[in-house]
């Protein structure tokens, strides 16, 4: 019942995804201090920092063709051109994970099982995310 009740409660963030959010905003500025904050965790920063560059990339090459994606009565060559290079972009440090994670888990790194795990399952998710808004329109 108390658990309920508290679920009414207003909450932010907590102080580790706080300061997560606050080294991608950081990285993406070039001006990355982890002397504040939690331990130092690479993946929550990369996840934020290139997925809201892959977002950036996309939209600002959509805006750069002249179309707004919102709309969805752009050309498929113009969602090509907008959507595959943020997805590229998105898709190298998951294709990282995967590559380096199967190397550790090969030298017999039973942790590597996480970054091998969360690059392809993050990957994929942003491969078929992509397809389905181009196809979909």
């Amino acid at each position: 019942m108390v658990a309920a009740l508290s679920l009414l409660l207003p909450q932010g963030l907590a102080f580790d995804p706080w300061a997560w959010l606050v080294w991608g905003r950081d990285a993406g500025r070039l001006a990355l201090d982890t002397t504040t904050g939690p331990s130092w965790k690479p993946f929550p920063v990369l996840f934020t920092t290139l997925f809201i560059a892959a977002f950036a990339v996309g939209e600002g090459l959509y805006a750069l063709l002249g179309y707004r994606p919102e709309d969805a009565t752009e050309p498929l060559w113009v969602a090509l051109a907008a959507g595959v290079p943020a997805l590229v972009l998105f898709l190298v440090p998951c294709a990282a994970a995967v590559w380096y994670g199967s190397r550790a888990r090969a030298e017999g790194h039973r942790v590597a099982l996480l970054p091998l795990v969360l690059g392809a399952v993050l990957g994929l998710w942003m491969l078929v995310m992509t397809t389905v808004s181009i196809v979909a329109g």
